[in-house]
């Protein structure tokens, strides 16, 4: 898809800053100019059989633990996806991974996580499609353009469960699809296989548990 025609047809006006390539955090720190906006890391992942794939969005300084990440999302030892498979369902190659490639994926193949740290910010950085220009993203237009993709996460968590429930992995965990400011709501790549909700009668997968290689 037309990354430009999107961002027009969704009313999202985003200014593209142009730079030398990037391939990681270190050289965007050094090479992306001081931009409004917070910095993310974007990892796209598969599941040991190949058959799940997720893009996940955290803050560029965030630790990402794939086993703890791969146990809360019920994903079976998780591990980076290859060029091959990337360019297959996002359309784009290493280093240019960023929310925006979300465009590319019209059958809704890849699950969507993003940090909750970053959903709430003002505004992101993302790459449009390549690792040469970073575009700085509004708040509200970011959820616009991913209502409906998203698993919201919290890393630590605002607020314990109640009754508390420790997990050795950390991540909080929530299912309410009608507040997503509040808890997260299950990516819709993963309905058509979840089991039915015995609360709302669609299908859902269950908790999602979230945290959290491109930057941007």
């Amino acid at each position: 898809m037309d990354l430009e025609a999107f961002l027009r047809d969704h009313g999202i006006i985003a200014t593209r800053h142009s730079h030398p390539p990037v391939m990681t955090v270190e050289e965007s720190e050094r090479l992306v100019p001081k931009l409004p906006g917070a910095k993310t890391k974007n990892l796209f992942l598969r599941d040991k059989k190949g058959g799940r794939h997720f893009l996940v969005t955290v803050p560029h300084d965030l630790p990402v633990d794939l086993n703890a990440l791969g146990s809360a999302l019920d994903a079976d030892r998780l591990g980076f996806a290859s060029p091959e498979r990337l360019a297959k369902h996002l359309g784009i190659t290493p280093g240019s991974v960023s929310l925006l490639a979300l465009v590319n994926d019209a059958a809704a193949a890849v699950e969507f996580v993003i940090d909750r740290a970053l959903w709430d910010a003002p505004a992101i950085q993302a790459h449009p499609l390549v690792n040469d220009a970073t575009m700085v993203i509004p708040h509200a237009r970011a959820r616009q353009g991913a209502r409906g993709r998203e698993s919201l996460t919290s890393w630590p968590p605002a607020k314990p469960p109640t009754p508390p429930r420790r997990r050795s992995s950390g991540w909080s965990t929530c299912t309410s699809r009608s507040e997503p400011s509040r808890c997260c709501a299950a990516s819709r790549s993963t309905s058509a296989r979840a089991r039915p909700s015995a609360s709302s009668g669609r299908p859902a997968r269950g908790n999602r548990h979230c945290s959290a290689a491109s930057t941007a």
